[in-house]
């Protein structure tokens, strides 16, 4: 593995676990044994590290997203999977890491906000289509509408003023909120399916 990698992947873990104002580009080159100056020569500043970290998360989550993708499952399985791996992949994540993004460094933020209103609004369109036509959703849900909802419950569960009352994993909120958007949007038929596959997917 390339160092820019190993770099990438010791920022990202002790950034989501730690927050990245507490993670210092010390800790980050002492965590790998090598100098401050080799750090610089790869990413010239903090700013630009976390920028990068974040970067690196977002492609290493559209290549697990479009994997489950393309695993030939039914709808509502690929829909369950895809809220479990969220719910573990954000099993250790500080809850204030996204909003120090957001108040300290903003060139990170708006990467973040682009993938949102990009690849996340892709995504969540072609499920709301994919569900209409196996009938697991209902036909006459409006389509723009309820996909900026579900962006928007996204954002809600990774703000920890709005949810400081439940004393939950970041990946736990973010899964009880999917529910609730994914049972209002089902026809009968889907929330029998749905009730019926969720024991399979709870962990």
């Amino acid at each position: 593995m390339e160092l820019r990698e190993r770099i990438l992947q010791t920022a990202h873990d002790r950034y989501m676990t730690r927050g990245v104002r507490a993670v210092t580009m010390d800790d980050i080159a002492g965590e790998l044994g090598i100098s401050k100056k080799t750090l610089y020569q790869h990413f010239p500043d903090k700013d630009t590290l976390i920028h990068e970290t974040l970067r690196y998360r977002i492609e290493t989550e559209c290549t697990k997203v479009e994997g489950i993708h393309t695993q030939g499952l039914e709808f509502l399985q690929r829909l369950l999977l895809l809220s479990q791996h969220m719910q573990n992949s954000m099993l250790n994540v500080n809850p204030h890491v996204i909003d120090e993004i957001r108040k300290y460094h903003p060139n990170a933020w708006l990467l973040f906000q682009n993938f949102q209103q990009r690849e996340m609004r892709d995504w969540i369109k072609r499920d709301l289509q994919e569900g209409i036509r196996e009938g697991v959703f209902r036909d006459d849900i409006p389509l723009e509408i309820l996909t900026d909802l579900r962006l928007k419950t996204v954002e809600l569960g990774f703000d920890i003023q709005a949810m400081s009352h439940e004393p939950l994993s970041l990946g736990h909120i973010q899964r009880v909120l999917l529910d609730h958007y994914l049972r209002g949007l089902m026809t009968l038929r889907g929330l029998e399916q749905y009730q019926q596959l969720q024991s399979q997917y709870t962990t």
